[in-house]
């Protein structure tokens, strides 16, 4: 009688732990996969808002520059290579299921900011959007001889 009492404590023990692991376990498990995820998106796309902003800050005005005039950043000039340089740094948007933008480009004089946002698939249904803000600056590196 002892031995079947024992048996039986043994099993409700096993269904206790697998009903702790089916509610706390694996959703605290996909959630540190969907943290580890959004901290490598937020890596990637700074390094691409960061590469975007240095590409805008090379888009001189370089004909007004050449008759004497002040240095400048050439808008279209730095947007083309902006977008150029920031979407050849995120190749890997479509294996880690995260959807990046390159959201504003603001020069002033001879300084560039940039700002990207990125938002991040989620593995569980039921938890908040994920998304990520990065900004950068860069300024224009060129000198009158």
């Amino acid at each position: 009688m002892a031995t079947r009492r024992r048996r039986l404590e043994i099993g409700q023990s096993m269904a206790w732990w697998a009903v702790v692991l089916a509610l706390v376990g694996v959703p605290l498990m996909s959630l540190a996969i969907d943290i580890s995820r959004l901290l490598y998106v937020r890596t990637h796309l700074q390094t691409a808002a960061d590469a975007g902003c240095e590409a805008a800050a090379q888009g001189a005005d370089f004909p007004l520059w050449q008759t004497g005039g002040p240095q400048r950043i050439q808008a279209a000039q730095a947007v083309a290579n902006a977008q150029a340089a920031f979407w050849g740094t995120v190749v890997d948007r479509g294996l880690v299921q995260y959807q990046p933008a390159l959201t504003s480009l603001v020069p002033q004089g001879t300084v560039m900011r940039c700002a990207a946002e990125a938002s991040v698939a989620r593995l569980i249904p039921f938890t908040p959007p994920m998304s990520v803000r990065v900004e950068a600056v860069a300024r224009m590196r060129f000198n009158r001889q």
